[in-house]
């Protein structure tokens, strides 16, 4: 494994830490990403956002601004700069297609695959410094809170009351139904009364059954 100079690696660690994004003429361009912080409801904490490296070998053209910053800190022109990192840039290149490894300390290492493609691979994710914060969800009935239902922005409390009369409207259609069911049964009763009488016989059934002697 080949390690570059740690001078040179300082700058370009530098300036990739402040604009997130490092170009290699010829081979791609480095990038930190940021995860964001996700809610670990199971453990009951907050997972801190996390820093991780991705390489993009199809994109290989550096800012204008970097070969300033590159120039200032080398103490030189800036048409010397670009002179002298394209140089540098092109002995990793060659190192690559020999096989061997070229590693850029304290942030990962190039290596040539089997397909003959440039790959990347980094020592390990950026240290944040930041650690998980416990956190526990509180539930109060008095506060209201925006959420969405379908493609409507409502409210906690909002759909409190909806469902709260659609469980009304409910209990309005079931008195309804029982009113209706019982004055059927009412409207039977009467026709049966006033065909046979008002009797307690008309209540019973009438037919009559003969039990025979054998």
């Amino acid at each position: 494994m080949v390690i570059l100079r740690a001078a040179m690696i300082k700058i370009l660690h530098n300036y990739l830490i402040l604009h997130k994004s490092l170009s290699l003429p010829g081979l791609g361009t480095l990038y930190i990403e940021r995860t964001p912080a996700v809610s670990d409801f199971i453990n009951r904490q907050i997972v801190p956002p996390s820093y991780h490296y991705r390489f993009d070998r199809f994109f290989d053209t550096p800012d204008k601004d970097f070969f300033f910053y590159l120039a200032t800190r080398k103490e030189m022109a800036e048409f010397e700069a670009i002179k002298f990192y394209t140089e540098w840039v092109g002995e990793i290149k060659m190192r690559l297609k020999t096989g061997e490894r070229v590693e850029l300390k304290d942030i990962g290492s190039f290596y040539q695959s089997q397909d003959g493609e440039v790959e990347f691979e980094p020592f390990s994710a950026i240290p944040t410094g930041y650690s998980p914060v416990k956190a526990e969800r509180i539930f109060r009935d008095d506060v209201s809170h925006s959420m969405i239902v379908g493609e409507k922005e409502t409210t906690t409390g909002e759909m409190s009351r909806f469902l709260e009369g659609q469980k009304h409207v409910e209990r309005e259609v079931w008195y309804i139904y029982a009113i209706i069911i019982a004055a059927i049964a009412l409207l039977v009763l009467f026709f049966k009364f006033y065909q046979e009488g008002f009797s307690l016989e008309a209540t019973g059934n009438q037919q009559k059954v003969e039990i025979r002697n054998r």
